[in-house]
């Protein structure tokens, strides 16, 4: 589910989400901050580990390479059942698709990376 809260956008990513609708649904995320102006998107995900890396990987992967480029936004993405490997492996991907993006385990720590005091 696709949300906007005071200054970011939320996504929500069910447990059993089709690998598709993630790729999809990121896009949609970035579209979103861009269409709003706003400089900050979260991605919640209650996948595990293997699902997340794989669906957020090819979503991270697809954004990048559209001719309209990527809105200057910070992302945070947490992944609630995802261990630290998949983590890392997730911001590597996006430092290397040129997004500016930090992983959590817990929504909170992102909320708190996302508006910095």
């Amino acid at each position: 589910m696709l949300s906007l809260a005071n200054g970011y956008a939320r996504l929500e990513i069910d447990k059993d989400q089709p690998f598709v609708e993630v790729t999809e649904s990121i896009r949609s995320l970035l579209q979103v901050c861009r269409l709003n102006q706003l400089a900050a998107a979260l991605v919640v995900s209650r996948q595990g580990s293997f699902d997340l890396r794989s669906s957020v990987r090819v979503a991270l992967k697809f954004v990048a390479s559209r001719p309209l480029g990527l809105p200057p936004v910070r992302l945070a993405i947490v992944g609630l059942l995802a261990d630290d490997g998949v983590l890392g492996a997730l911001e590597k991907t996006a430092d290397e698709a040129g997004i500016a993006a930090k992983t959590f385990s817990e929504e909170a720590a992102a909320l708190a990376w996302l508006r910095p005091a």
